[in-house]
């Protein structure tokens, strides 16, 4: 079993990015052997491609594109049961259609860093791997 980048206890614990992984491989399911490894590696290009939208976005404090970027990884976080991320997402995109630059400048890292991350996790997760 994988270390947690993160306490599993205590006031810093974090749930998994994927859950149990049971809503990626059961999208990859539904998909058919044929076509899981196109879409697992539509949703890693997805999400890769958010993440290089994001970052400068961001960094620009772009509201425009920030909450576009969100927009996607709403969906597409959701959809693989990345609950945390889609929650940040949400929130992100809430923080830039309010104009709150103080709370996009907050959730903007720690959601960059759980994006990279789920970029190496989901081919992972959808092989049968444990996060």
């Amino acid at each position: 079993m994988q270390s947690a980048p993160f306490p599993l206890s205590g006031p810093e614990a974090r749930p998994p990015l994927l859950g149990d992984g049971a809503a990626l491989r059961g999208l990859l399911a539904l998909a058919g052997p044929a076509l899981a490894p196109r879409l697992c590696q539509q949703i890693v290009a997805d999400l890769a491609a958010t993440r290089a939208q994001l970052a400068p976005a961001l960094a620009a404090g772009d509201r425009a594109q920030i909450r576009a970027a969100s927009h996607v990884l709403i969906s597409v976080a959701g959809t693989i049961g990345a609950t945390g991320v889609h929650a940040a997402a949400l929130a992100l995109n809430e923080a830039a259609h309010g104009q709150d630059a103080a709370r996009v400048a907050a959730l903007g890292p720690g959601l960059l860093a759980d994006l990279a991350a789920l970029v190496t996790l989901v081919p992972v997760v959808a092989a049968g791997g444990a996060e």
